[in-house]
């Protein structure tokens, strides 16, 4: 499905989103993190509609910020499933406005993230391995964002979209 979405445009950013949600490889990665920690978080937990808000709202933030940075070589090399491209094909945008447009559902995502842990704070006594599991999203958020921004990173030097002339 990552393959065909790569080259076929989507007709929605809801279709974008749920693509994006269905194949990140996100989840399983924090999952296999979780392991490795030891982070068993508790069924009420893990079943509680603010974590999972929490979970999808960290896979969002993550995916949005690879997109942002990874716009112009993806653009390059022809593909669609990239957020960036997805405002400027449904909504008609100049990349300027895109981006921006991108960076802000990043913003709204990561305002979702930490209202749901409010919430989820107010409802459970929040136990050692479940605030792990929380740093293992935060810090997956935030290192995702440094490893771009701080272009700690080779792997699109070339064509870092924040490299762009204006």
């Amino acid at each position: 499905m990552e393959s065909q979405k790569r080259v076929i445009r989507v007709r929605t950013i809801s279709d974008y989103v749920d693509v994006r949600l269905r194949i990140s490889a996100v989840y399983p990665c924090l999952d296999s993190g979780a392991i490795v920690e030891d982070c068993s978080v508790p069924a009420s937990v893990w079943n509680d509609p603010a974590f999972r808000k929490m979970r999808t709202a960290c896979n969002l933030c993550v995916s949005y910020v690879n997109d942002v940075f990874s716009y112009a070589k993806e653009s390059q090399a022809g593909e669609f499933s990239n957020i960036v491209t997805v405002h400027r094909l449904v909504h008609d945008m100049e990349l300027e406005q895109a981006l921006a447009a991108s960076i802000e559902m990043n913003d709204r995502v990561v305002a979702d993230y930490l209202e749901a842990k409010r919430v989820l704070c107010d409802r459970h006594v929040i136990t050692r391995p479940t605030r792990r599991y929380i740093r293992l999203m935060e810090n997956w958020m935030r290192g995702n964002f440094d490893w771009y921004h701080q272009q700690r990173t080779d792997r699109y030097t070339q064509y870092l979209t924040t490299a762009i002339p204006a």
